[in-house]
């Protein structure tokens, strides 16, 4: 057995190794070391431990460790939910099923500890151990509808433990609520310093949406009340940031603000399409929690909802945001976000031909080589939504900048490398292909194509 210290910030960690076969322990630099077996041995068996408990001498054999492990996997694969693709004709079954299994598992590995993860997890520190909080929806989302929530839940504790430090950002700035950040450093009150940081505002609804997620698995009293004040401080935000506009007599968002694929000018940008529904879904829901409270429905929330305006459209398609000139040549890649309205999101403000035109025209003409991640997942939503099944299966599977390593890590296009945003998205769109989504038609799989594909599924909860 080993000890020594390691201080990351101000916390001093005790590291612990000890090892069930003979071995030499050498240090090779600073912070490495080399186990080294016995001659003629080719197996080493040693248990590491990294703990904030200094001198803590409680460590485990690597016989117990190994012990417990099978027992947690057992657990793991024994609960939530499950789908089965094995008797499906079409060929691209097997991919899809090795593309969800493994993700379940590089997402429990990498994606469920006690603060939200960066986007490479715990592969390599590719943000420097930042996580931001909009990206926090396509990492943990899909928790909810595997029922798997109790793995997400524990870090969603940055919302409440926050609420004070970005309600006073939020009064600073002149607004009400609580303004939600994009990127923190190694505090809840320093932001990355980066324009970007200030002004992108799409993560603002999200903690509605994980509060809405969770009571909906634990319709409970307690549940209305962990997630209350979070709620409606985000709610009164969102109220106090809709600029009125007294000449056309409407709520606008903007300007400055960044858009979700950041790569508009935040001088000019006004009204996106994507934090338009986003903002609608939103303050709806705040509204429906504050009738569960026992609350009256709020008046500036009801305000702003009536008079926000409508998703921006051109020549008969959504645009992605109201005042965009060259759209489908200039700002046809990054996110194409104004289809998340109608797939990662129910749909508030949409019209629904006018987005089936929308996504026939992405399909189309966006550059789907430079997106990555989770915009696939995202297009799936869309088009399974929509009723175009085969084309949903067609965005998981079949475009190189969305690929899986044989150990199931996502790469291509232009993400860093491992992208586990990816990750949670296809397990987030595979769980809603298979267990429907509010007003999804009626039967089985409402997202998979009836021809080729027999989807068998236990324990995957209905998306919103």
């Amino acid at each position: 057995r080993a000890s020594f210290h390691r201080t990351l910030g101000e916390t001093v960690y005790d590291v612990h190794v000890a090892w069930d076969s003979p071995v030499r322990l050498r240090r090779t630099a600073e912070h490495c070391y080399e186990f080294v077996p016995e001659t003629g041995r080719n197996e080493i068996a040693f248990v590491v431990c990294f703990d904030r408990i200094v001198d803590n001498a409680a460590l485990p054999s690597f016989d117990r460790t190994a012990e417990e492990s099978a027992r947690h996997w057992r657990r793991f694969w024994e609960s939530g939910g499950a789908i089965d693709l094995s008797e499906s004709s079409d060929p691209r079954w097997r991919e899809l099923e090795r593309r969800v299994v493994l993700s379940q598992y590089v997402m429990a590995v990498n994606e469920a500890g006690s603060l939200p993860p960066q986007e490479s997890g715990l592969v390599n520190n590719g943000w420097y151990g930042k996580y931001h909080y909009e990206m926090i929806w396509w990492h943990c989302a899909h928790y909810a509808l595997w029922n798997r929530w109790e793995l997400a839940s524990e870090m969603m504790h940055v919302f409440t433990d926050n609420l004070g430090v970005f309600r006073r950002k939020a009064a600073a700035q002149g607004y009400a609520g609580v303004r939600w950040p994009k990127t923190i450093g190694d505090h809840a009150w320093w932001e990355w310093p980066l324009e970007t940081t200030a002004l992108l505002i799409w993560q603002q609804p999200h903690p509605i949406f994980y509060a809405e997620l969770e009571y909906r698995l634990r319709p409970t009293r307690e549940t209305l009340e962990k997630w209350r004040d979070v709620v409606f401080g985000t709610a009164d935000f969102m109220a106090s940031y809709a600029h009125y506009d007294a000449v056309r007599d409407r709520y606008v968002l903007g300007y400055p603000l960044q858009v979700v694929g950041e790569n508009a000018d935040p001088r000019t940008t006004i009204n996106p399409a994507f934090e338009l529904s986003y903002w609608r879904t939103g303050l709806r829901l705040a509204q429906q929690w504050r009738v569960r409270l026992g609350l009256p429905e709020k008046r500036e929330y009801d305000e702003v909802l009536r008079k926000l305006s409508p998703l921006p459209v051109e020549e008969g398609v959504y645009v992605s945001w109201e005042n965009i000139e060259r759209m489908w040549t200039s700002y046809n890649w990054e996110h194409p976000a104004l289809v998340g309205a109608y797939g990662m999101l129910p749909g508030d403000g949409v019209d629904i031909p006018t987005m089936r035109r929308t996504l026939a025209k992405v399909h189309a003409e966006w550059k789907l080589g430079e997106t990555w991640g989770w915009d696939f997942p995202m297009l799936a939503m869309c088009a399974a939504r929509l009723g175009d099944p085969e084309r949903a299966v067609e965005y998981l599977l079949d475009y190189p900048a969305f690929d899986f390593d044989p150990h199931g890590l996502v790469g291509g296009g232009r993400a860093p490398f491992p992208y586990f945003p990816g990750n949670g998205g296809l397990l987030y769109a595979v769980a809603m292909m298979a267990a429907g989504w509010d007003g999804a038609p009626a039967g089985d799989a409402p997202g998979f194509p009836e021809k080729g594909w027999v989807v068998r599924s236990e324990g995957l909860r209905r998306a919103l």
